[in-house]
């Protein structure tokens, strides 16, 4: 070990033998220790006063040498830097450097000695990762009893001990109130290890407080502790015996209790960290003091805890019950009042409790929703071991008139009698219904029949309340579920149908229309015979409908009667399937299945709708007979089908008459109409003398057929629309007629319009000729000569015809045959010298017999026609 020395000195000799003659200097020495350390984490720094870094150097990791050089003069601090936890003596070094005084020039070693490690260490509550500051922690060497270390834990429970060298160690913890779950143990520090790993665990702190009254301290008054948190095994030094006559209603567990001293005070002296309920409690023989507060939430961390303010006694505490009778059962939630000031409700048992009391006279009130109590005059002192019970006289009697207000009813002020079932037990009494129909009593226990009034008026509109009245025993208890309903009835029944019922619906409908409206119910049933039934049908008479669109029923409607019970047993029977008929004028009308083979029905329609009841669904042809003629000769109806049968007049039969003289047998009547611009030719029927009686014989011995007498009367018809213009005309070979023709307007209303026009028959003479050569469109006209008889014709009174560019003459051999003969034709046209037609213009033509004096026309000519052979000029 000495050459080893020697040869430093040597070395340090070279070196500042180098520096003075580099003109730097160096600061060197030693990191010293009596253990054992690793000296190569140990750093040696350089700084200005300033704190600048003006070098850094590590140690010689064998014996901690070092050294640092300097090449300014100056003022420098050498300082060390070990790992955390390491202490060092002196840590730090100024050095002055003048190159010739100071340590380093004169080349000496400036040295620092290891003391020891910094130990740390956490004191922390018992479960948690914290701790108190306040705990004082001692460290002796094991097997002495002198303390090397006494520090104090800061306030997140840590702590640390300086220069504490490398050894075996026991650890003792201390408080003057707190409780240490192992308040002293053994620990070893070594080179490398400088925490101790255990911890200090703080196993309780101390509650404390005081109780007085009026400022005086009470002895005796139990505290007791109650946690949901923390268990019995964690509190110490106070008593874990159950405390008699203490109950509270809570989830909390009851861990321990304690008594102030003669002082007042109270200390739980070890409660582990967590949240506490305490309850004081101060009991005598009978009664129980009031302590207030009553209950107080207090949470302990990290320190002792004192109550700020101290528990009071304010007074005392008595009990009492209130019963249904002397007997009887207790009454839950009554309010007692104490001078007319709320004060507790009684518990489920009906007793309930007075707190904070003194000695005098009170008046007890009890008051209940549906209960009444007589009031209660009480002398109170400590010695009251209980309160005289307070008895229930009267109990409610409630419930409620439902009555529908749709039914024109009102709900409110209906007038309810109570009355008592045994005489001298109460007198009746009445009350209104609220405007919900809702009513109470207040009576003594006894028997009673209970009835809703009824008024004739609401009896007529349908109103009957069930029951009419109800009996009643009040005993011990309030009868709260009273019920009265309005009767409404149920009305059900069936519906029987040819086929499927598929959808239809029941109407019911009041006779009164006081009772309300009318009631719906829908019935869709895939069958042949579906059910209804009609819900909350109000007393009275109704007639019940069956409303399905062309259907026929046995009844359409029934007649119901609703008293005091449901009604079934409606039943509807469908008979067929109906048949609109709309016609705008009378008419017989015949309707047949088309699969039937028998004959068909007739029914006659008047003007207007008619329903008709067909058997059997289907389709039916209909044809109609009636002096009017309709659209269709054919119509068809089928029972599927919604929509009505329409029949719509559009001509109508109007009648002519004719009266004959004599008989003709070859009379027509031409019938034109300026509707349709057509004629028409019929054939009158002989209607009197009928035409067989000319068939009969005079008598049995005479063949000779019987020569009917007239006059004839002849009938004929035609159909025509409403106010058409016809021009009848009758002709016959036989007969002639007056008037000729007529013109009537056809005016049809419900009926057909009948004879229209007559005309009267006479024998006439027929003319007959021939026109040669033949030729169309020429008229004849006979001339009546007045000198003659009608008819008559002379030679040389000549017949004239008329036709453009024609004269006959006569022909002798026959009067009424006529020779045609053509005559000459003379067209002039007259013009200007440019050709163009000139009108105007007076022509005049002459020759023989023949004169014309005209104008031509805008086309500039003028023709002359029926000239005969001559010169014309």
């Amino acid at each position: 070990m000495a050459s080893v020395y020697n040869l430093c000195a040597v070395l340090m000799i070279l070196l500042l033998h180098v520096a003075n003659s580099e003109d730097f200097i160096t600061c060197g020495g030693f990191v010293q220790s009596d253990i054992e350390i690793n000296f190569s984490k140990i750093e040696v720094k350089l700084y200005t006063p300033q704190g600048a870094l003006k070098y850094q150097t590590d140690c010689a990791p064998n014996n901690g040498y070092f050294m640092v050089p300097i090449y300014d003069m100056g003022s420098f601090i050498l300082k060390l830097e070990p790992p955390k936890g390491w202490m060092f003596e002196p840590s730090s070094v100024a050095v002055d450097i003048d190159g010739e005084t100071d340590k380093c020039s004169r080349g000496e070693d400036i040295n620092f000695r290891f003391i020891g490690f910094t130990v740390k260490g956490k004191v922390t509550n018992k479960g948690q990762m914290e701790g108190p500051a306040g705990v004082t922690i001692s460290m002796a060497k094991t097997g002495s009893n002198e303390v090397i270390a006494e520090v104090i834990s800061n306030e997140r429970g840590l702590y640390e001990a300086p220069n504490i060298l490398p050894g075996d160690y026991t650890l003792t913890a201390k408080h003057p109130t707190w409780k240490f779950v192992e308040p002293s143990f053994p620990f070893t520090i070594s080179k490398d290890v400088t925490t101790i790993d255990k911890q200090v665990q703080v196993k309780g702190y101390d509650i404390n407080g005081r109780v007085e009254s009026d400022g005086e301290p009470v002895r005796g008054v139990m505290f007791v502790l109650l946690s949901e948190s923390v268990s019995k095994e964690d509190v110490s030094d106070c008593d874990q015996t159950v405390v008699s006559g203490f109950k509270v209603s809570t989830k909390k567990k009851q861990l321990c209790h304690v008594q102030s001293d003669q002082d007042g005070n109270f200390i739980f002296p070890s409660v582990p960290a967590g949240d506490y309920t305490m309850i004081p409690f101060y009991q005598g023989e009978h009664i129980t003091f009031d302590v207030l507060p009553s209950s107080l939430d207090v949470t302990v961390s990290f320190d002792s805890l004192r109550v700020p303010n101290a528990f009071k006694v304010e007074g005392f505490s008595v009990t009492g019950r209130v019963l249904t009778s002397a007997e009887g059962s207790g009454i839950g939630a009554v309010a007692i009042s104490v001078q007319g000031r709320k004060d507790v409700k009684t518990k489920s048992d009906g007793v309930y409790k007075l707190e904070k009391i003194k000695s005098g006279t009170y008046t007890l009130t009890a008051s209940s929703e549906h209960v009444v109590f007589e009031p209660a005059t009480v002398k109170i002192t400590p010695n009251t071991p209980r309160l005289p019970d307070i008895l229930a006289i009267k109990f409610s009697v409630c419930g409620k008139v439902e009555v529908d207000s749709k039914s024109g009813v009102s709900l409110g002020k209906r007038r309810v009698l109570l009355n008592p079932t045994k005489q001298g037990n109460a007198e009746a009494v009445s009350t209104s219904t609220d405007s919900h129909g809702k009513f109470c009593f207040q009576v003594k226990p006894g028997e009673y029949v209970l009835t809703p009034i009824v008024t004739d008026a609401e009896t007529k509109k349908g109103l009957k309340i069930i029951p009419d009245s109800q009996s009643l025993t009040v005993t011990t208890s309030p009868i709260l579920d009273i019920s009265f309903t309005q009767f409404k009835a149920k009305v059900g029944g069936s519906v029987t149908c040819i086929g499927i019922c598929g959808k239809m619906e029941v109407l019911l409908v009041p006779v009164d229309p006081a009772i309300g409206e009318a009631k719906t119910v829908k019935v869709n049933q895939d069958s042949k015979k579906a059910t209804f039934q009609l819900q909350n049908v109000l007393p009275g008479k109704y007639h019940a409908n069956i409303v399905r669109d062309k259907w026929c029923w046995d009844k359409e409607s029934i007649d119901v009667v609703v008293t005091d019970s449901d009604v079934t047993g409606v039943a509807f029977k469908q008979t067929g399937f109906q048949m609109l008929c709309e016609t705008t004028h009378p008419a017989t009308m015949k309707y047949k299945h088309q699969k039937s083979s028998k004959d068909g029905t007739e029914v006659d329609l008047k003007m207007g709708t008619k329903s008709i009841c067909l058997a059997k669904p289907g389709v039916y042809k209909l044809t109609v007979e009636s002096c009017h003629q309709f659209e269709k000769d054919q119509y068809t109806f089928d029972t599927a089908s919604s929509s009505p049968v329409s029949l719509i007049a559009v001509k109508h039969r109007v009648m002519g008459r004719i009266t004959a003289i004599v008989s003709a047998t070859d009379i027509k009547v031409k019938v034109r109409s300026r509707e349709s611009n057509e004629e028409v030719t019929v054939t009158p029927k002989l209607i009197s003398p009928k035409p067989e009686s000319a068939d009969k014989t005079k008598d049995a011995n005479n063949t000779e057929p019987v020569v009917p007498e007239g006059p004839f009367i002849y009938e004929f018809a035609y159909y025509s629309s409403n106010g058409d213009l016809l021009t009848i005309k009758p002709i016959s070979s036989q007969i002639l007629f007056y008037p000729a023709q007529t013109e009537v307007v056809v005016k049809s209303r419900e009926s057909c319009p009948g004879i229209i026009t007559e005309f009267e028959g006479r024998p006439g003479k027929f003319i007959s000729g021939v026109i040669d050569p033949p030729l169309e469109g020429v008229s004849i006209t006979l001339i009546h000569l007045p000198e003659s008889a009608p008819f008559q014709i002379r030679q040389s009174s000549p017949y004239l015809s008329s036709l453009d560019g024609l004269r006959s003459l006569q022909i002798t051999d026959n009067p009424a045959d006529f020779k045609a003969k053509k005559l000459g034709e003379i067209t002039i046209v007259v013009t200007d010298d440019n050709g163009s037609p000139l009108s105007g213009v007076l022509l005049s033509i002459s020759g023989g017999s023949f004169r014309s004096n005209n104008l031509t026309e805008a086309s500039g000519s003028s023709s002359s026609t029926g000239l005969s052979s001559t010169s014309i000029f």
